[in-house]
């Protein structure tokens, strides 16, 4: 298990939370997914080590709160985590013989092939992969709301990322400190100096 990092995150809406501490956190099945124009894969749940909250606000309503929860990596079957397709087909592309396909549908392809590749990559380049069972509620060891409105003015700032290799190469540690601190104080989120100051370099120029 030491090429999974032992804790990942997940982002959703708060509305779930009761559910999710019953039963665990589902694959979303038949429910619609919150990519319409590239549905994700219906039978994994999707963990991250940096892009949490920004997964959850994609899933909330406007008027609801933001859920991020806490895994316990140790607490889950390691022939269960593979890669998220967003990451193959970025790391894939001019690699492979579907180029001539557009980016949706390059996605959809390796969506389909999921099981095909592995996680560890997946993280390393995306630092996000795929649980392809429910995760137990004995692996959610911690969660944190996240006030909707305080983290539309985050977005608003600059942390809003562009889910790329490009920007987890350059920006990754910035968004993996950003969502370990949501753990670190209360339970309601508020972008602190503290908190943006970590997040952002001034730059000058000359």
């Amino acid at each position: 298990m030491s090429s999974i990092p032992q804790y990942l995150y997940h982002g959703t809406s708060v509305k779930h939370l009761e559910n999710i501490l019953s039963n665990g956190i589902k694959p979303r099945g038949d429910n619609p997914s919150n990519w319409s124009s590239c549905e994700s894969h219906p039978g994994a749940v999707y963990l991250t080590d940096a892009f949490a909250s920004y997964y959850a606000h994609a899933a909330c309503e406007d008027n609801e709160d933001l859920l991020v929860l806490k895994i316990d990596t140790s607490k889950l079957d390691i022939d269960l985590f593979f890669a998220d397709e967003d990451a193959v087909e970025q790391i894939m592309r001019g690699n492979d013989e579907i180029g001539h396909l557009s980016v949706v549908d390059r996605t959809l392809h390796y969506r389909n092939e999921l099981l095909l590749y592995n996680a560890e990559t997946s993280l390393k380049i995306l630092g996000n992969c795929t649980y392809i069972d429910t995760i137990p509620p004995e692996a959610i060891v911690d969660y944190k709301v996240l006030d909707n409105r305080n983290y539309s003015r985050a977005v608003m700032s600059g942390i809003d990322p562009t889910i790329t290799i490009m920007c987890y190469r350059i920006l990754g540690s910035k968004y993996r400190d950003f969502t370990k601190s949501l753990f670190d104080g209360n339970n309601t989120f508020i972008l602190s100096e503290e908190i943006y100051n970590s997040i952002f370099k001034k730059v000058t120029t000359v």
